[in-house]
Protein backbone atom coordinates (compact mmCIF):
# COMPACT_ATOMS: atom_id res chain seq x y z
CA UNK A 1 0.00 0.00 0.00
CA UNK A 2 1.03 3.53 -0.90
CA UNK A 3 1.01 6.51 1.44
CA UNK A 4 0.06 10.19 0.15
CA UNK A 5 3.36 10.68 1.12
CA UNK A 6 4.90 8.01 -0.88
CA UNK A 7 2.59 9.05 -3.99
CA UNK A 8 4.35 12.47 -3.63
CA UNK A 9 7.38 11.08 -3.15
CA UNK A 10 7.56 8.79 -6.19
CA UNK A 11 6.10 11.82 -8.38
CA UNK A 12 8.73 14.68 -6.85
CA UNK A 13 11.38 12.05 -7.77
CA UNK A 14 9.81 11.75 -11.62
CA UNK A 15 9.58 15.36 -11.63
CA UNK A 16 13.32 15.84 -10.55
CA UNK A 17 14.00 12.94 -13.39
CA UNK A 18 12.46 14.69 -15.67
CA UNK A 19 14.01 18.40 -14.75
CA UNK A 20 17.58 16.49 -15.44
CA UNK A 21 16.33 14.99 -18.87
CA UNK A 22 15.16 18.22 -19.80
CA UNK A 23 18.91 19.89 -18.67
CA UNK A 24 20.11 16.80 -20.46
CA UNK A 25 18.65 17.66 -23.55
CA UNK A 26 19.38 21.17 -23.63
CA UNK A 27 23.00 20.37 -23.11
CA UNK A 28 23.44 18.19 -25.20
CA UNK A 29 21.54 20.09 -27.88
CA UNK A 30 23.84 23.08 -27.10
CA UNK A 31 26.73 20.86 -27.33
CA UNK A 32 25.70 19.66 -30.49
CA UNK A 33 25.63 23.15 -31.67
CA UNK A 34 28.93 24.39 -30.54
CA UNK A 35 30.26 20.55 -31.83
CA UNK A 36 28.33 22.15 -35.59
CA UNK A 37 30.22 25.35 -35.68
CA UNK A 38 33.43 23.11 -34.43
CA UNK A 39 34.05 20.81 -37.34
CA UNK A 40 32.30 23.81 -39.94
CA UNK A 41 35.09 26.17 -38.51
CA UNK A 42 37.62 22.60 -38.99
CA UNK A 43 36.61 22.73 -42.75
CA UNK A 44 37.33 26.37 -43.07
CA UNK A 45 40.96 25.75 -43.27
CA UNK A 46 43.04 25.30 -46.36
CA UNK A 47 46.60 25.69 -47.56
CA UNK A 48 48.23 29.11 -47.67
CA UNK A 49 49.46 29.20 -51.03
CA UNK A 50 51.21 32.74 -50.78
CA UNK A 51 52.93 31.99 -47.32
CA UNK A 52 55.23 29.19 -45.71
CA UNK A 53 55.79 28.09 -42.67
CA UNK A 54 59.04 29.22 -40.78
CA UNK A 55 60.59 26.30 -40.29
CA UNK A 56 63.63 28.74 -39.53
CA UNK A 57 62.16 30.01 -36.31
CA UNK A 58 60.84 26.45 -35.22
CA UNK A 59 63.97 24.88 -36.00
CA UNK A 60 66.05 27.57 -33.63
CA UNK A 61 63.68 28.13 -30.81
CA UNK A 62 61.49 24.77 -30.63
CA UNK A 63 64.16 21.78 -32.02
CA UNK A 64 66.58 23.27 -30.13
CA UNK A 65 65.23 23.31 -26.82
CA UNK A 66 63.87 19.70 -26.80
CA UNK A 67 68.01 19.10 -26.97
CA UNK A 68 66.89 15.64 -29.05
CA UNK A 69 68.52 14.48 -32.26
CA UNK A 70 64.83 15.01 -34.43
CA UNK A 71 64.03 15.45 -37.93
CA UNK A 72 62.60 19.04 -38.27
CA UNK A 73 60.43 17.63 -41.21
CA UNK A 74 59.17 14.34 -38.61
CA UNK A 75 57.76 16.56 -35.59
CA UNK A 76 57.33 19.90 -37.70
CA UNK A 77 53.63 20.73 -39.67
CA UNK A 78 55.33 21.33 -43.38
CA UNK A 79 52.01 23.17 -44.82
CA UNK A 80 51.09 27.01 -44.07
CA UNK A 81 47.37 26.83 -43.02
CA UNK A 82 45.09 29.82 -43.48
CA UNK A 83 41.96 29.63 -41.72
CA UNK A 84 38.82 32.32 -42.25
CA UNK A 85 36.20 31.45 -39.84
CA UNK A 86 34.91 35.30 -40.88
CA UNK A 87 31.06 35.62 -39.58
CA UNK A 88 30.65 31.92 -37.74
CA UNK A 89 28.94 33.91 -34.38
CA UNK A 90 31.84 32.68 -32.49
CA UNK A 91 31.44 34.07 -28.55
CA UNK A 92 34.39 32.03 -28.09
CA UNK A 93 37.66 30.53 -29.45
CA UNK A 94 39.37 27.43 -28.70
CA UNK A 95 43.25 26.62 -28.93
CA UNK A 96 42.18 22.97 -29.75
CA UNK A 97 40.11 24.35 -32.21
CA UNK A 98 43.45 25.86 -33.98
CA UNK A 99 44.78 22.78 -33.54
CA UNK A 100 42.23 20.50 -35.01
CA UNK A 101 42.18 22.92 -38.07
CA UNK A 102 46.04 22.77 -38.70
CA UNK A 103 45.90 19.00 -38.17
CA UNK A 104 43.50 18.42 -41.30
CA UNK A 105 46.59 19.84 -43.71
CA UNK A 106 49.13 18.33 -41.61
CA UNK A 107 47.63 15.24 -40.62
CA UNK A 108 51.58 13.72 -40.10
CA UNK A 109 51.65 15.87 -36.80
CA UNK A 110 48.73 13.27 -35.37
CA UNK A 111 50.56 10.77 -34.65
CA UNK A 112 52.22 12.00 -31.61
CA UNK A 113 50.16 13.87 -29.53
CA UNK A 114 52.46 15.83 -27.60
CA UNK A 115 53.51 17.12 -30.82
CA UNK A 116 50.20 18.65 -31.87
CA UNK A 117 50.20 21.86 -30.52
CA UNK A 118 53.64 22.75 -32.71
CA UNK A 119 50.51 22.76 -35.90
CA UNK A 120 49.50 26.15 -34.58
CA UNK A 121 52.53 27.33 -35.73
CA UNK A 122 51.49 26.67 -39.35
CA UNK A 123 48.93 29.31 -39.35
CA UNK A 124 50.02 32.36 -41.55
CA UNK A 125 46.32 33.95 -41.75
CA UNK A 126 43.73 33.84 -39.12
CA UNK A 127 40.50 35.72 -39.78
CA UNK A 128 38.20 35.81 -36.67
CA UNK A 129 36.33 38.91 -37.89
CA UNK A 130 32.27 39.35 -37.81
CA UNK A 131 32.06 37.23 -34.71
CA UNK A 132 31.02 37.53 -30.82
CA UNK A 133 34.46 37.17 -29.64
CA UNK A 134 35.05 38.83 -26.19
CA UNK A 135 38.59 37.49 -25.47
CA UNK A 136 40.89 35.48 -27.96
CA UNK A 137 44.03 32.99 -26.44
CA UNK A 138 46.59 34.54 -25.91
CA UNK A 139 48.68 32.39 -27.64
CA UNK A 140 47.85 33.94 -30.98
CA UNK A 141 50.66 36.19 -30.50
CA UNK A 142 52.83 33.44 -30.16
CA UNK A 143 52.21 31.96 -33.51
CA UNK A 144 55.61 32.28 -35.35
CA UNK A 145 54.35 32.08 -38.88
CA UNK A 146 51.41 34.13 -38.36
CA UNK A 147 51.69 37.05 -41.09
CA UNK A 148 47.91 38.40 -41.01
CA UNK A 149 45.47 38.65 -38.01
CA UNK A 150 41.95 40.23 -38.53
CA UNK A 151 40.32 40.85 -35.75
CA UNK A 152 37.82 43.13 -36.35
CA UNK A 153 33.67 43.64 -35.64
CA UNK A 154 34.04 41.33 -32.31
CA UNK A 155 32.85 42.30 -28.90
CA UNK A 156 36.61 42.45 -27.85
CA UNK A 157 37.48 45.70 -25.19
CA UNK A 158 41.00 44.39 -24.11
CA UNK A 159 43.58 41.91 -25.24
CA UNK A 160 45.53 39.16 -22.80
CA UNK A 161 49.16 38.87 -24.40
CA UNK A 162 51.50 36.58 -22.98
CA UNK A 163 55.06 37.69 -21.51
CA UNK A 164 56.83 37.04 -24.69
CA UNK A 165 55.31 38.09 -28.34
CA UNK A 166 57.11 36.18 -30.70
CA UNK A 167 55.23 36.62 -34.12
CA UNK A 168 58.12 37.70 -35.97
CA UNK A 169 56.56 37.13 -39.35
CA UNK A 170 53.04 39.45 -38.30
CA UNK A 171 52.81 42.11 -40.93
CA UNK A 172 49.23 43.23 -40.04
CA UNK A 173 46.75 43.03 -37.48
CA UNK A 174 43.26 44.23 -38.42
CA UNK A 175 41.17 45.59 -35.45
CA UNK A 176 38.11 47.59 -35.25
CA UNK A 177 38.58 49.18 -31.88
CA UNK A 178 35.77 50.24 -29.83
CA UNK A 179 37.57 51.05 -25.84
CA UNK A 180 41.25 51.80 -27.62
CA UNK A 181 42.08 52.73 -23.85
CA UNK A 182 42.45 49.15 -22.70
CA UNK A 183 44.35 48.12 -26.22
CA UNK A 184 47.58 48.84 -25.47
CA UNK A 185 49.29 46.81 -28.11
CA UNK A 186 48.60 49.08 -30.74
CA UNK A 187 51.89 50.57 -29.22
CA UNK A 188 53.89 47.52 -30.37
CA UNK A 189 52.64 47.02 -33.98
CA UNK A 190 51.49 50.70 -34.73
Amino acid sequence: MYSSTGRYNCWKNSLTTGKILNFFKLWCSCSLNYFRVFLHCIFQAHQDSESKVNLAFLNENILRRLNKPLLASSILPTLPVTINWHGQKLDRISEQWLVSATLKLNPRLRLCPKNQLLGLHAITRLDLSTNKLEKIPSSIFTLCSLKYLNLSQNKLDKLDFPDMISSPWLEEISLQVFNTHDLYFIEHFG
